[in-house]
């Protein structure tokens, strides 16, 4: 594997980090929506002029919002609240490309995660995924995590299940 770097986002990287999140969905999860449907989901947001600088707002402001590169080019990337509105600490995405899942950076990104809560004194965190992300919900049974809720929500006009898995620190 080559060289795996992980630096705070910058407002330069909001159309990157855009499109790993697309590719993530297109990869992840198309036995939900079609790719239609992702891909207009994506469409919009790309052309949607508020939602992207409301993004660059966010990577600007956020504390917590980390880019993974190889040889300095982006691949994956989390963002993270060390307090939601629940007074939880949250993993709120991590998306790495399909090129390179299982090759160890989404397991850095994880991994940073928990370093970052547990210096904030935070015994465990959340992170909610769709229940048929099987990548993803795999990847965070093997990292430990355990499924404290599930509930339905609607994403891409269609009534989909979210579970919400618990890690320990």
């Amino acid at each position: 594997m080559n060289e795996i770097t992980i630096r705070k986002a910058v407002v330069e990287d909001e159309r990157t980090l855009l499109e790993i999140r697309h590719k993530s969905w297109l990869s992840a999860y198309t036995h939900i929506f079609s790719k239609k449907e992702i891909n207009k989901r994506f469409e919009e947001r790309y052309n949607d002029y508020a939602y992207r600088e409301k993004s660059k707002k966010r990577i600007e402001n956020a504390e917590h919002f980390y880019i993974a590169e190889e040889n300095g080019e982006p691949v994956a990337m989390m963002i993270l609240d060390v307090c939601n509105g629940a007074g939880e600490a949250e993993i709120e995405c991590l998306y790495c490309l399909p090129t390179h899942q299982r090759m160890g950076i989404g397991g850095k990104l994880f991994d940073l995660a928990k370093q970052i809560f547990k210096a904030e004194f935070k015994p465990k965190f959340v992170l909610t995924a769709l229940k048929e992300n099987h990548i993803g919900f795999a990847f965070y049974k093997k990292k430990g995590g355990v499924v404290v809720d599930e509930y339905a929500d609607e994403l891409c006009g269609k009534i989909v299940q979210k579970v919400v898995f618990e890690f320990d620190l």
